[in-house]
């Protein structure tokens, strides 16, 4: 017998007790047994998307219709970051364990695991010409590899905290980074050298954008602000923030709240 297996309600048994054998999974999705998902990524065709988790697994499924295709099996820590290839079928992850690596993403295969890293690696950034990966460390250096030839080409190392953030500009040629030291640094990637500095932010930064034609990039902070910045002269064009709840409500002389309370509308917005 063929048992196609819709749904089911595995919370409280035991499935080492349970039979089955023959049974049809093709269309079944299995969300209990997946440990905390780390991340999450498309294929550029949007037809496939991949999860990484806390139990050191990849899986990758089609969107279509929920489909497991495979599971890549390597990592021996967490998979913190993934991104598929625009071009080949490939998928690229990287993990506590130190590494990245490249799998075949119809068969699970590993293809390369690039070392040299001696930290955790919490992302990675692919080139939209799929020419060149970037990978972040917490041993504070980003990384730039050929994935044609898994070759470092260069290491990045002028940090001194953690890499937040990080993307290409549209033409490839250059990279963005970002994170607790509060500034942005513009890359050339060929080279591997600091082309700008961009600074003005007072707190972490936690994400960084290229417009699409590249001439402008866009920085979000801890500091509450978004800086949208000219790539070329490296100049701040405008700093946007909005608005906090109590911004700007006086409770000075106000009476009847705890020391608690007011840090709270302080940090809200409030003045005193």
């Amino acid at each position: 017998m063929n048992n196609r297996l819709r749904k089911v309600e595995v919370k409280k048994v035991e499935l080492h007790q349970v039979n089955l054998s023959n049974s049809n999974f093709s269309k079944s999705i299995f969300s209990e047994p997946l440990g905390s998902i780390l991340c999450v990524a498309f294929s550029s065709d949007g037809k496939l998307w991949a999860s990484g988790d806390a139990d050191k697994n990849i899986y990758i499924w089609r969107v279509a219709d929920g489909q497991f295709i495979t599971n890549c099996l390597g990592h021996t820590n967490w998979v913190r970051s993934l991104v598929f290839h625009p071009q080949k079928p490939i998928l690229i992850s990287s993990s506590n364990d130190c590494t990245v690596k490249l799998w075949n993403i119809d068969t699970g295969e590993c293809l390369a695991t690039l070392e040299g890293h001696i930290g955790h690696v919490w992302s990675i950034a692919l080139s939209p010409d799929g020419n060149t990966l970037a990978s972040a460390s917490d041993d504070l250096t980003v990384k730039l590899w050929n994935v044609s030839t898994r070759e470092c080409l260069h290491t990045l190392a002028e940090y001194t905290e953690q890499i937040r953030a990080m993307e290409f500009s549209p033409n490839s040629n250059l990279i963005a980074t970002g994170g607790d030291e509060c500034t942005i640094k513009l890359w050339d990637v060929s080279s591997g050298e600091l082309w700008q500095s961009l600074t003005g932010h007072e707190n972490s930064i936690r994400s960084v954008a290229f417009s699409a034609d590249g001439s402008m990039l866009a920085s979000g902070s801890e500091d509450e602000t978004i800086r949208l910045w000219n790539t070329q002269t490296g100049s701040c064009i405008k700093t946007l923030k909005a608005k906090r709840l109590y911004e700007g409500m006086n409770i000075t002389g106000a009476t009847g709240l705890t020391e608690g309370q007011k840090e709270t509308l302080l940090a809200l917005g409030a003045i005193m």
